[in-house]
């Protein structure tokens, strides 16, 4: 007697539908496409336009595949004597032209930025940019140009990159020196150790306004003055100051009460008043005594012609 064994047909279920991006590379369709085979124990084979090899791979350009369009490609899927032939159908569709953004100058105050590309739903890498959403935190980006990649459809055929550079402005690191005094009979002092270099002084006083020339003999004495340094962009609006205070101090005076007389090589007795604010300095030769009064950097000097 004699028995015979009856199986059922295989079955397959398996995309109906799938597209890629025109792509020189070949496709390997059994990683790209959602199939069950059932049971698994079959083998799958491939043929049709675009198909270079029976395992599934796949070329948009080769074996009568001409690059964009519709193609219909088979399947065979055989368990021992049984098998079953199916198709599915391939689109190759341009790969899509991103624009990432323009190239842009902003200033540190700003804060955020958003970044606004043609495409959403991608990945952005840079420094101080959220991955997700394109927002960038300057202050975490910090000053200089910084490179910005945008990135959709990754690890696919479709997969594009685009790049932009944003160019941050940093000022806030601004310092216009230290503060200072000088006495109101001094020559136009210039201001020194202020950076970054590039910016204008102003306020009174200020003769010079990018070297930073300072006259004293313009503003009342005995008196504080404030004077700002500013830096700022011709590229966008971005502008930061520091300031400095410089102390005017008056010209000394000095009262001087002679004691009696004296003649040319004998000594003179003077009282100064205040004497504790006062240095006395030199003798009487050649009929002069050339007293100083030192405060600050002022120094007065006072000539007196003795009897002869």
């Amino acid at each position: 007697m004699t028995q015979v064994e009856v199986e059922d047909f295989p079955s397959v279920q398996m995309d109906s539908f799938i597209s890629f991006c025109l792509n020189p590379s070949n496709i390997d369709l059994s990683n790209e496409l959602n199939y069950t085979l059932t049971p698994n124990s079959g083998s799958l084979s491939w043929f049709g336009p675009g198909i270079i090899d029976s395992s599934g791979t796949f070329n948009s350009n080769q074996n009568s595949a001409n690059g964009i369009g519709r193609y219909t490609v088979f399947y065979k899927y055989k368990l021992n004597d049984c098998f079953i032939i199916d198709s599915t159908n391939i689109e190759i569709i341009e790969a899509p032209i991103l624009e990432a953004g323009l190239d842009t100058i902003l200033c540190i105050t700003n804060g955020d930025y958003l970044l606004s590309p043609n495409i959403s739903n991608g990945t952005w890498t840079g420094p101080g940019v959220d991955p997700s959403t394109g927002i960038v935190n300057l202050n975490n980006a910090g000053g200089g140009i910084h490179n910005y990649t945008y990135t959709i459809f990754p690890g696919t055929t479709c997969e594009v990159k685009d790049d932009l550079s944003l160019e941050i402005i940093d000022f806030t690191g601004i310092n216009a020196g230290s503060n200072r005094s000088i006495c109101q009979d001094s020559p136009p002092m210039p201001l020194t150790n202020f950076s970054p270099s590039g910016g204008t002084w102003s306020e009174p006083g200020i003769t010079d306004s990018i070297m930073g020339i300072f006259d004293p003999s313009l503003l009342a004495p005995d008196s504080s003055y404030t004077l700002n340094y500013c830096i700022s962009s011709d590229q966008v609006s971005c502008t930061a100051c520091d300031q400095i205070t410089v102390r005017v101090n008056p010209k000394p005076s000095a009262l001087f009460e002679i004691i009696g007389t004296t003649v040319l090589g004998r000594k003179l007795k003077l009282t100064i008043f205040p004497i504790s604010d006062v240095i006395l300095a030199g003798a009487l030769e050649m009929g002069f005594l050339q007293p100083k009064k030192i405060r600050g950097r002022c120094i007065i000097r006072l000539v007196i012609i003795p009897f002869s």
